[in-house]
């Protein structure tokens, strides 16, 4: 057995010094005693996996229609390829483990059904409103729509997991709330959630593309400077192009963005950086409700 202060004082030694700390965590709207061996973010992770909103991402349309086949991703899919990415950066960076792989998992919670076409609807709807915002739809289901504990509403999530899950994303810093600062900028452990959901959507829209047929690798590579060397070193290592070498290509394309994502947050800290920096190809910041940008070609 090992007590949650053991993996505390865990952090303390193993984690760099601008990582988030669970022990240093500003607690919940309702108290409730800690538990006995999970860190308040490895708390917040199960309650997230648990709740009804986590589930329903199964049925909510990443690109690719839930009816079109099951290999396609989903909202949910996409969430826990996010945590697989994040994590791994996070070790990698020393950074906290459990509390990317939380918010990773809750990212995408007040995302509605029909992908960002559906929430281009919800905006216009409620434009007499305020408009529709996914980021703030999902502290509202977290605060108030999830109903699983008597003693209060919502998940009791912790402060920083809350105003990371509003923060999160281009969006995020415009969706106002008076109980966050507004002008204090997101976390490490935030921009790395926010990277990895990029690579997340970048590598699997264009698997998922390939495999229903309306992409095709070599006029994409012949376009897409990145993907132009994946494949072409895929093909060197693999022979004649074909199916082996197209998903080495795949593969190799996803590492390099993997690998631009360490590096690139690597230097924040050291420069002083307080938002993550952008690279070449990066998706374009979108207004409350519109489709991603297409990343531009080269």
């Amino acid at each position: 057995m090992i007590p949650r202060e053991i993996a505390q004082a865990r952090e303390r030694r193993m984690l760099e010094p601008y990582a988030l700390f669970s022990g240093d965590s500003r607690g919940r709207r309702h108290d409730e005693p800690d538990d006995e061996f999970r860190t308040c973010w490895q708390r917040d992770r199960d309650r997230v996996i648990h709740s009804t909103a986590f589930r329903r991402l199964e049925y909510k349309t990443q690109v690719f229609a839930n009816h079109e086949g099951d290999y396609y991703r989903t909202r949910l899919t996409h969430s826990l390829e996010v945590a697989q990415i994040a994590r791994s950066v996070a070790h990698a960076l020393g950074l906290n483990e459990g509390f990317v792989e939380c918010l990773s998992l809750a990212h995408d919670l007040g995302h509605p059904p029909f992908g960002h076409a559906g929430g281009e609807a919800l905006h216009a709807k409620m434009a007499d409103h305020g408009g529709f915002e996914h980021n703030v739809q999902g502290l509202r289901i977290v605060d108030r729509l999830e109903q699983r504990y008597p003693d209060f509403p919502g998940l009791n999530l912790t402060f920083e997991v809350r105003e990371a899950i509003l923060k999160h994303g281009p969006t995020g810093p415009d969706a106002k709330s008076p109980e966050f600062t507004p002008m204090r900028p997101p976390a490490l452990e935030t921009q790395l959630v926010d990277l990895a959901d990029f690579a997340a959507y970048q590598h699997h829209d264009l698997d998922d593309g390939l495999r229903s047929g309306m992409l095709q690798l070599e006029p994409m590579a012949r376009e897409v400077k990145l993907v132009g060397e994946a494949l072409a070193a895929a093909v060197h290592q693999h022979g004649a192009f074909g199916e082996q070498a197209g998903r080495g290509g795949q593969r190799r394309g996803g590492i390099r963005i993997r690998v631009d994502v360490v590096g690139r947050l690597a230097e924040a800290p050291r420069r002083g950086r307080t938002h993550p920096p952008r690279w070449p190809g990066a998706a374009p910041a979108r207004r409350p409700g519109s489709r991603r940008g297409v990343p531009p070609r080269g």
